[in-house]
């Protein structure tokens, strides 16, 4: 195998030639705190992903989700894991939302497909 060159069997998925990416981290943030985004070609926060518009005013209150890093993190890692065919659990103490963002997620799926 040549060096910096992906194996033979993987050729056959690469779309496009390789770009060298030079992107280094923001300051002060964790690897925790952002996503790398490569149609942009850069680092962003996942707080950019959350959708602050506020819930409607007659929304029961019990059943209103406030967006937050977390739910961003989990939702893209639904939809990537999802869209590949690759099963997924999630796991973590009792409380935390679990439930709650796979509903989510499948209320905003396609009933069409």
């Amino acid at each position: 195998m040549k060096a910096n060159q992906p194996p033979e069997e993987y050729k056959q998925w690469i779309e496009q030639p390789a770009r060298k990416v030079s992107a280094p981290l923001p300051d002060g943030k964790s690897v925790y705190d952002i996503m790398f985004s490569k149609f942009k070609g850069k680092w962003g926060l996942w707080l950019d992903l959350v959708d602050d518009t506020p819930p409607p005013p007659e929304s029961n209150f019990e059943r209103i989700i406030v967006p937050t890093a977390d739910s961003a993190r989990y939702t893209f890692l639904m939809d990537v894991l999802i869209h590949h065919h690759w099963p997924l659990l999630l796991v973590g103490p009792t409380g935390t939302g679990k439930s709650v963002y796979v509903k989510q997620y499948l209320m905003k799926l396609d009933a069409e497909l």
